[in-house]
């Protein structure tokens, strides 16, 4: 390794394969930490999940609200080192409770699990980066929409990758993708090319260790780990495709919980504090 760094990078480089792999061990915490997390949420029953109050004590005005929440995905909600939810989902939730005097209590859900839980009732609000589409519509009523993101290609910004200027010099690269995205495929022109990882954080792994030449992600998610490891210099190629909105879901028909979520969503849209809430996780 170190014959390598020897014959191959100079002084600022071996800084820049410093960083990264310092990066990369701190993904692999946040992967332990985030495996954990999932198997100790399978194993809880979901007539009598863990309640973590988001707020002081209930008062009698106070109207209570169980959320159903994604623990296991950050920048939207996980868990900070106390164990409490954490993320720009659970801080906008957090601000909006305080406008309409409502008492939140989260309990961990499963993303693509949200609209049964929804329909038994396990909770009366579902939040987990759940994106606006027709099928879901017409079992759930959504909020109105909370951010939106598209897909982007994310790559190091480095001599090697100068030449990787739009989505069409990919054909013929390797990317890195969770198993959930489909379009690495289209991209690159072969199956063969595409390193399918459980997660996204270890498909991003995958490219700071060099083993694709960049990974394919959300652009809301890649600008948090930006935000994040800021001395690691990347540059991001959208794929031009239409923007996604993000919602809260409600169970189908519950218009006063609706209506209270909305208000108060505009409510800290128009005082600042939503603009604050986007600086601290993506900005």
């Amino acid at each position: 390794m170190m014959n390598m760094v020897k014959n191959k990078f100079n002084l600022f480089e071996f800084k820049s394969l410093l960083s990264i792999l310092l990066f990369t061990t701190l993904f692999a915490c946040v992967e332990q930490k985030a495996q954990t997390q999932s198997t100790d949420q399978t194993d809880k029953k979901a007539s009598s999940p863990q309640i973590k109050p988001a707020s002081a004590a209930t008062t009698s005005q106070q109207e209570s609200v169980l959320v159903g929440t994604e623990l296991n995905f950050p920048p939207f909600g996980f868990k900070d080192q106390q164990g409490q939810p954490t993320g720009f989902e659970v801080d906008l939730l957090k601000e909006i409770a305080q406008v309409e005097n409502l008492n939140l209590q989260f309990v961990p859900l499963q993303r693509d699990k949200f609209v049964e839980g929804l329909q038994s009732k396990q909770y009366r609000l579902a939040t987990a980066a759940i994106v606006i589409n027709k099928e879901r519509s017409d079992q759930v009523d959504f909020s109105d929409a909370i951010l939106n993101y598209d897909r982007e290609i994310y790559l190091l910004d480095n001599e090697k990758n100068h030449h990787l200027k739009t989505v069409a010099d990919f054909k013929g690269k390797k990317l890195a993708a969770s198993r959930s995205f489909n379009t690495a495929q289209d991209i690159v022109g072969s199956a063969d090319n595409v390193i399918k990882k459980d997660t996204f954080y270890l498909a991003l792994k995958a490219m700071y260790q060099g083993e694709v030449d960049g990974t394919l992600g959300d652009s809301r998610v890649l600008e948090y780990f930006i935000k994040q490891s800021p001395e690691i210099k990347t540059r991001k190629i959208s794929l031009g495709e239409q923007k996604r909105d993000l919602a809260f879901a409600v169970q189908k028909g519950d218009a006063a919980l609706l209506a209270k979520i909305n208000h108060g969503l505009a409510t800290v849209k128009n005082n600042g504090t939503y603009q604050k809430l986007l600086e601290k996780w993506f900005n």
